[in-house]
């Protein structure tokens, strides 16, 4: 969202926004998480440009004019009596608007048009359009997402104490730590300047030069152009994986299906994936691990007793960058098995059986060097035919176009590894599976 953008103004706020959130996903972790964000950019028109500097802080610099505007969300300069602290005490207005305009969002940013360097976090993320701005976005958005406390200080000591937050501690008993699952060898405290590739306990946090300790020697939320140190690292990626289902799509859409006993039903998922993906899927029949680490899985119901059995993925992320235990999504399926001897199995989409089934078969079976697929009484459709491995992957497919209520089609299979595959047949609202062997 933008403040003190003016009609005339609206390009130039598409470009800063695109500025700020391709820079952001640039930054560790985010950009292995890139998948996993959605930028959206709600215009909001001001009267003026830029926004409000009354040059009332206290640590004013000169150098910045003075200005009152006519800004939509009323942001500033000098809040709180620090002058680079962007803000509104408005921040009900922005809401509102992202209420309004997309109900969906999970967190709001503002970006401000203003070429003097400032941003503030809080409920919202303020950011000014300094050239520093995206990486002030950046720390700001750690704030604001991800509850992070500066690392920084300014010079003057503070009492001690048992205070911890997420990324700062007054605490120096490794034992009740907050993050004491990542310390290695670093001395407690660490002195200054020493073992920074290591998290130890450094004195010098939450604006405090004494008796507040922050984990590493430098993390971008002490100071700019750093990287995020591996305990704001782990936060970002926890508050992700709650935000996120790891299961973005999933087949079939009916969690109640019958399949019959002579048949197999191929069940997919669709993951979000990490860069390098870091995401694993394992599938369970009756709560028993059948397969790992594989986004689709065939159930062939000739293994299994006639009745009800639950099909069930779960996703997890496997990333080490967080020591945590990280939430698994799971997507289940109720699957009735039938008995049917004579007839083959035909399974609409919906995961409803149909009787009488159009007659498909599929010979020979054991086949050798090809296979030949025969219909008959089927609709006028286009059918995909594929040969599909016992872990769900395609390894021969094909077309046929039946203008009438049959086709005969055939496969060569000559490169197929010996074993156990199912032949697949779609088409709108149908679907055939049949198990076949190669020998």
């Amino acid at each position: 969202m933008g403040d003190g953008y003016t009609v005339s103004d609206t390009a130039q706020f598409r470009t800063d926004a695109l500025t700020v959130a391709n820079y952001f996903l640039s930054v560790p972790p985010f950009s292995q998480y890139r998948n996993f964000f959605n930028f959206f950019s709600v215009k909001v028109i001001s009267n003026d440009s830029g926004n409000d500097h009354p040059g009332t802080a206290t640590d004013e610099s000169g150098g910045q004019p003075i200005t009152s505007v006519d800004n939509y969300l009323e942001s500033t300069f000098d809040y709180g009596g620090t002058h680079r602290c962007v803000y509104s005490s408005n921040t009900g207005l922005v809401f509102s608007i992202a209420n309004t305009n997309f109900p969906q969002y999970d967190i709001v940013n503002v970006i401000v048009n203003t070429p003097y360097y400032g941003g503030c976090g809080g409920s919202v993320a303020f950011t000014s359009m300094n050239s520093s701005s995206p990486e002030v976005f950046v720390h700001e958005f750690g704030h604001s997402f991800a509850n992070l406390s500066d690392e920084y200080d300014y010079g003057t000591g503070c009492a001690p104490g048992t205070v911890q937050k997420i990324n700062v501690s007054q605490q120096t008993d490794t034992s009740l730590l907050v993050w004491k699952s990542w310390l290695t060898t670093a001395p407690i405290p660490t002195p200054a300047g020493t073992n920074c590739n290591l998290i130890g306990l450094y004195e010098g946090a939450q604006y405090c030069a004494t008796n507040w300790y922050r984990p590493k020697c430098n993390c971008k939320m002490r100071a700019l152009n750093q990287p995020f140190c591996e305990v704001c690292t782990e936060r970002f990626i926890c508050k992700i994986d709650t935000l996120v289902n790891l299961i973005d799509e999933y087949s079939p859409q009916n969690n109640a299906l019958t399949v019959c006993k002579n048949a197999a039903q191929l069940f997919t998922v669709t993951s979000v994936k990490t860069i390098p993906n870091t995401i694993r899927t394992q599938w369970f029949v009756d709560n028993t691990l059948v397969v790992s680490n594989d986004t689709a899985f065939t159930f062939d119901a000739s293994l299994f007793s006639t009745g009800l059995h639950q099909v069930k993925a779960v996703n997890y992320d496997t990333t080490l960058e967080v020591k945590k235990v990280l939430a698994s999504y799971q997507q289940v399926w109720n699957v009735t098995v039938v008995d049917t001897i004579f007839i083959p199995c035909t399974v609409t989409a919906s995961g409803n059986m149909q009787s009488p089934a159009p007659g498909i078969s599929a010979l020979p079976n054991p086949f050798n060097d090809h296979i030949n697929i025969y219909a008959d009484g089927i609709k006028q459709s286009l059918y995909n035919i594929s040969i599909n491995d016992v872990l769900g992957r395609v390894v021969n497919k094909t077309e046929v176009n039946a203008t009438g209520n049959s086709f005969v089609t055939k496969l060569t299979t000559g490169n197929l590894n010996k074993g156990i595959y199912f032949l697949v047949i779609t088409s709108d609202n149908f679907i055939f599976s049949k198990k076949i062997v190669k020998e």
